[in-house]
């Protein structure tokens, strides 16, 4: 039978073994995993901040992501779901965010329209910045193979690229990049935050605000542009 002294010694070489403890303060690293949040980065090219959250409440959809961010307020500016629209901004957020997860961003292809529409309701041109990945779909939950509106779209973690995919719009995920555009270097707090909801909208089953359909479907294809 072991003793109580070889146990202990036993115990004591596990932890050497296993090293470290690291701390989860959150606010002081710029990786994001299960339960950490990285705080606000300013990018001067967009002039707005951005932040990775991992605190999507259930169900962590992408509607539940667009509404949450929403909520988000900081320097006085109302949040919104990130908006990338060219290579400076995802270069940045590749450079200032190390994604252990996949995280949410606001951007969906509406199947119907072949359209890559973003979450402050413009699209994304044909011919703009894309930056998919090699397989641009994460299952057979898509446009063309099942009878869904949209296909939401998340940046894969780091390990993995870094790099747009699709995803079926039940899909689950905790984290999220929310974007304050505060349109100026050093913004003062406001009293009223800007980007304020507007009342009355009209509003879609998930709850995110209705996007004007396109005016001409193009022609058919069963997925988004090669970037």
């Amino acid at each position: 039978m072991i003793g109580q002294k070889s146990v202990q010694i036993l115990f004591a070489a596990m932890v050497f073994l296993a090293g470290p403890v690291e701390k989860s303060h959150g606010q002081e690293r710029r990786s994001g995993s299960s339960g950490v949040s990285i705080k606000p980065i300013y990018n001067p090219g967009t002039k707005s901040y951005f932040e990775l959250r991992v605190d999507l409440p259930n169900p962590p959809q992408w509607g539940t992501a667009v509404r949450y961010a929403r909520t988000k307020i900081f320097k006085g500016v109302r949040g919104r779901l990130a908006v990338v629209k060219d290579l400076q901004t995802h270069s940045f957020l590749k450079a200032n965010f190390e994604l252990r997860e996949e995280a949410w961003i606001g951007l969906r292809y509406f199947c119907s329209f072949r359209k890559l529409v973003w979450a402050d309701g413009t699209e994304q041109p044909r011919t703009a910045f894309r930056m998919w990945a090699k397989k641009w779909y994460r299952t057979d939950v898509r446009c063309g193979k099942q009878r869904i509106q949209f296909m939401p779209i998340y940046y894969m973690p780091t390990n993995k690229g870094f790099k747009w995919q699709a995803s079926g719009p039940a899909k689950y995920f905790v984290s999220y990049f929310v974007e304050y555009p505060t349109g100026a270097k050093d913004p003062k707090s406001a009293a009223e935050p800007k980007n304020k909801p507007e009342t009355g909208a009209a509003r879609e089953p998930d709850g995110v605000p209705a996007v004007k359909p396109p005016a001409k479907a193009e022609p058919a294809e069963d997925k988004p542009a090669d970037k």
